[in-house]
């Protein structure tokens, strides 16, 4: 949010590496949840990347209501088609119903327990860790230490995904100690919960770190 490619933190990522070595493709997109990142992991790994850096944020959006996730995917169309329209009413429309607006809104599981999330979400994890495996290509995992901890279990999924990447000898990194030295003002956007330019430039430091350390990169 709010950044030219350049300045999120694949792009900063970009920068440290040098672009004569390694060319970084962000293909993030913003909402998605494990079971999206790892349908969209098995579209792109026909380009046969060197290296995968998965970024999590949080472990909510699971597809287990059918009904919900049909009644989410009308209301988004409709909200789609009036935004074509009219900017104005489709922010009125936003304030009527904003739990089905966004492309997470139908997946988003808040009340289900935070070991329950874990179970429904490990699978879509296993699946990217057996599709980088097949195609030669490391995987790495990171769980951006959120501003709204508590709300989301932040902590709770750092520590279980660490944990993953040990028992299954995958690349993992942490940047909450880094982020840790900062008020959480300097990392959010103002008024907004997106990452600021200097989370996303110490984000890319950690993550430049680990690739060195582990030789993935020279």
């Amino acid at each position: 949010a709010a950044f030219q490619d350049g300045d999120t933190f694949p792009g900063q990522l970009q920068k440290m590496i040098g672009e004569k070595k390694y060319g970084i493709i962000n293909a993030g997109v913003s909402g998605y949840g494990p079971f999206q990142i790892s349908r969209l992991l098995h579209h792109l790994i026909k380009y046969k990347p060197t290296i995968v850096l998965i970024q999590f944020l949080d472990f909510m959006r699971v597809p287990l209501y059918r009904q919900k996730i049909i009644k989410g995917k009308r209301r988004l169309q409709f909200y789609q088609r009036v935004k074509r329209i009219s900017y104005l009413a489709a922010f009125l429309l936003k304030l009527t119903s904003r739990r089905y607006v966004s492309i997470r809104g139908p997946y988003m599981n808040r009340k289900l327990d935070k070991k329950v999330l874990w179970e429904k979400n490990k699978k879509y994890l296993d699946s990217m860790c057996d599709l980088c495996k097949k195609s030669g290509a490391e995987l790495v995992f990171l769980v951006w230490p959120a501003s709204e901890a508590q709300k989301i279990h932040n902590s709770y999924f750092r520590e279980r995904v660490t944990q993953y990447c040990q028992e299954n000898k995958i690349y993992g990194f942490d940047a909450a100690k880094t982020f840790s030295y900062y008020r959480d003002s300097e990392l959010k956007l103002e008024n907004d919960a997106h990452p600021s330019a200097l989370a996303n430039r110490l984000a890319a430091k950690v993550a430049y770190q680990c690739l060195k350390e582990n030789k993935l990169v020279s």
